[in-house]
């Protein structure tokens, strides 16, 4: 009996609800065993071992872990425990990975799936096939790694296993980004999280927000990119799992140093550094030291950064992590590079080029192809630089990298130049412009370079070919020369006063043919000088347009910080609304669309009495405390919108606050009103106006109140979503009359209900793979599914929904959308 009350405690506090094993409880249970010399309970003790190796692994603390697994794997192995065999197994390889043994680990993964097929047991052949592709990843085998994940996709979707099938999903879209196919990294990463979101998985959901994070940060978001990675932090960090806390330190840090924010990057790579050794996880440690070796090297630190990225080259080495042995011979290569010990960097950068090759690798082989190119180019081996840096050109156009495709047009511009191959060179040099305008998003400057440059070097390239005809004809005539010579030579003696005619006659011919080469040389020259006259004024050209631009830019950010400041903040709106959001993306720096918010306290309702001599007001009691709030679209964008929605502010506070006015339908009829004076419609027959839709919440008469001018209420009650059409016709113009009024509607809001306000910007932004609009449908659809979440994850759902719908494609109106829980 007391066999099986041990056993069953050890099952209780493995058990899912328990978290964490609690270590100190299975000690306890082990020294119980232990006084016990009985053979009746080693198998009770195997399982107590194997209880106690998960609590250390979780801790990270491996070496423990790793002695207690031996301990269970030698009783089930005797015992013929077939099932703690394979978990024994298949911990071994985890562990193993994880320390970047990966020989041994991948040998007890094989000897698990063993077992677990022999069980038929499909939950562990899957975790192993899983298994198994995490450590592919790891060494850089790509193509198997996704293979394996392929064939765990299959099993996860035939057992219906929804938490297997997303962590598969996550290492796909880490595998696509080691890769450089950053699209398909940032799918599967969503498919991800969205899968985990909808299991309420507390680990894998901070899992997800990393690998979103990873993403995010490869397409340059890097606000979006900290941000999931800080909500995976605070979910690892909760739970105290310290390889997953060190795993995030260096997502945050590599953001850092993306920013050159290299102080904050050492100082996280340094926290995970710690985390790293103490886990004796080498493959984490050789990463920290590569990063901070890399960080060394920007700042000028050459020592340092030496030792850092030796130190990590040695592990990487011993480990087998070729893709990291090759990010080593690169940064060693630019580090040699940058104190001009050319022989040195050009084999560091060659060992790196082949590694990432034979790794299928094309955007780190292009930075490596650079770097030959670069050395090349030092040592004037003009060609061979050349060479390369046109693999580089190539490399970057099929995995579109503007930085790497700026700096390879750089170098071979310079290139052409020491070459005297001006033509080139030129076109080069456009190439690069292009490049650095279109990094920096100076859109209408680089419009206006190429225009101008696509005129000039049209000009120039019609004088070129002009001398360079010239100049073969001069090659012609003086190959003929020689030859001519060659047959005069043969006559002898008897033809030499022939012969000296003939030669005189050739030398003057001659003399001529080098006037016309200097002469073709002086042209070259004068075109070479007024290609850089040309290039000169281009860039003072784009100085001046850069300086206009930077002057428009401030005054419509000053503008920007004026617009922010009317808005109703986030704290008044928490104090009448606990639970709401709101999702406003300007299109441009300022917007048209705008939300306002009112709130009324109770006043006096007096009703007139008339007496004998005289009417007087009597007291009929209080009016109940409202708010109101309303999504404006005003017409147009950007300043204009921006200008409309100053007035449309003004104006409501104007009719609500001073005038009294808290009716929803009165609120909107008086704003036509106001509009159509403030703007002298009557006179100019102008149709600004706005589109809203706005509601007056009674908190104590569990009423609501919605009137809409060209948009609609939709509100969730009960289960069941609802909409209330708003008037077809816009605040302000001349195309209705007062006669017509809006319409007032009234919501029983007593039962639990969530309403969503919103203008036209979400629905009709355009994207997707047919480049179609979103839609109201699909806004619908969205807010349905997501309904009864909280407003936090509501509103992030609509971000990571809008974020994914875009991909390349511009944002074409103001985006504005409410939800408030009441």
């Amino acid at each position: 009996m007391r066999f099986f009350h041990l056993l069953w405690m050890i099952c209780l506090i493995l058990s899912p609800g328990q978290g964490q094993p609690n270590i100190d409880s299975l000690n306890k249970i082990r020294e119980q065993l232990l006084s016990n010399n009985s053979d009746t309970y080693s198998l009770v003790l195997a399982h107590n071992s194997f209880a106690l190796s998960q609590a250390y692994e979780g801790k990270g603390e491996y070496p423990q872990a790793i002695n207690y697994l031996n301990q269970a794997l030698s009783v089930f192995k005797v015992k013929n425990e077939t099932l703690g065999l394979a978990k024994t197994y298949f911990s071994l390889a985890q562990i193993h990975r994880e320390q970047g043994k990966n020989d041994q680990g991948l040998r007890f993964y094989q000897q698990a799936l063993r077992v677990y097929k022999k069980l038929r047991n499909y939950n562990g052949i899957l975790e192993c096939l899983i298994g198994q592709g995490v450590l592919h990843k790891n060494i850089s085998d790509y193509s198997k790694a996704l293979q394996l994940f392929a064939e765990g996709v299959t099993i996860a979707q035939q057992t219906n296993n929804e938490a297997r099938l997303a962590q598969i999903y996550r290492n796909m879209g880490t595998v696509y980004r080691y890769q450089g196919y950053h699209a398909q990294e940032l799918k599967y990463h969503l498919k991800a999280l969205e899968m985990n979101q909808k299991l309420g998985k507390t680990v894998p959901i901070a899992y997800s927000y990393g690998g979103v994070g990873n993403a995010y940060a490869s397409q340059g978001n890097y606000p979006a990119a900290i941000a999931s990675h800080f909500k995976a932090l605070v979910i690892f960090e909760k739970l105290d799992r310290q390889p997953n806390i060190a795993y995030t330190y260096k997502s945050i840090a590599n953001i850092y140093t993306e920013q050159k924010k290299y102080t904050l990057a050492l100082n996280y790579y340094d926290k995970a550094l710690k985390i790293r050794q103490k886990a004796q996880d080498k493959p984490g440690i050789a990463y920290a030291l590569e990063k901070m070796g890399n960080i060394y090297s920007l700042q000028g630190e050459i020592e340092k950064a030496r030792h850092y990225l030796q130190s990590a080259l040695s592990i990487d080495k011993e480990i087998n992590q070729t893709s990291w042995m090759a990010y080593c011979y690169e940064k060693l290569g630019k580090l040699e590079l940058s104190i001009q010990q050319y022989d040195e960097a050009l084999a560091y950068f060659k060992k790196s080029f082949e590694l990432q090759q034979a790794l299928g690798e094309k955007m780190n082989m292009a930075a490596s192809a650079i770097g030959i190119g670069k050395v090349f180019y030092y040592q004037q081996k003009y060609q061979a630089a050349i060479d390369y840096l046109k693999q580089a050109v190539t490399l970057a156009q099929a995995y579109r990298g503007l930085l790497v495709m700026r700096d390879a047009s750089e170098m071979l511009a310079k290139s052409y130049q020491a070459l005297g191959d001006y033509k080139n060179a030129f076109q080069y040099h456009l190439v690069f412009k292009q490049m650095t305008d279109s990094v920096f998003n100076q859109d209408n400057t680089a419009q206006i370079t190429r225009l101008a440059t696509s005129y000039q070097f049209q000009k120039e390239k019609d004088s070129l070919e002009h001398v360079q005809q010239k100049k073969q004809l001069a090659f012609d005539a003086e190959m003929q020369t020689h030859r001519v010579e060659q047959r005069l030579t043969v006559l002898g003696l008897s033809l030499v006063s022939i012969l000296l005619m003939v030669l005189l006659w050739f030398f003057i011919d001659k003399q001529k043919s080098n006037r016309k080469l200097s002469l073709t040389n002086v042209k070259l020259e004068q075109s070479n000088e007024e290609i850089l006259s040309v290039n000169d004024s281009l860039t003072d050209a784009l100085d001046v347009v850069r300086e206009q631009k930077n002057s428009i830019l401030s005054s419509i950010t000053y503008a920007q910080r004026i617009q922010k400041a009317i808005l109703p903040s986030d704290a008044r709106l928490r104090e009448a609304f606990p639970e709401h959001f709101i999702l406003f993306r300007p299109r441009d720096i300022v917007s048209g669309d705008f939300y306002w918010f009112a709130e009324l306290e109770p006043r006096p309702i007096y009703a007139e009495n008339e007496g004998q001599y005289s009417k007087a007001e009597i007291s009929q009691g209080f009016s109940n405390k409202k708010y109101i709030l309303a999504a404006i679209d005003c017409t147009g964008h950007g300043v204009p919108g921006a200008f409309m929605s100053m007035i449309a502010n003004d104006l409501l506070n104007y009719i609500v606050n001073k005038k009294h006015i808290c009716s929803a339908d009165q609120i909107l009829n008086q704003l036509h009103v106001e509009v159509q004076q403030a703007l002298h419609q009557s006179e100019n027959h102008n149709e600004d106006g706005m589109e809203m839709s706005l509601v007056v919440v009674e908190p104590e008469s569990k009423r609501m109140q919605f009137a809409g001018a060209g948009n609609h209420l939709w509100y969730c009650q009960n289960g069941h979503f609802n909409q209330i059409k708003g008037d077809r016709w816009p605040i302000g113009g001349e195309h209705w009359t007062m006669k017509q009024g809006f319409t007032r509607y009234e919501v029983d809001v007593s039962s639990p209900t969530t309403f969503y306000l919103f203008s036209d910007g979400y629905q009709d932004q355009f994207g997707g793979d047919k480049g179609k609009k979103f839609m109201r449908r699909s806004l619908q659809e969205l807010l349905v599914k997501n309904a009864p979440y909280p407003m936090d994850q509501q509103k992030l759902a609509l971000e990571l929904t809008l974020n994914e719908w875009m991909q390349g494609y511009d944002q074409i109106d103001d985006i504005l959308v409410m939800g408030v829980k009441v």
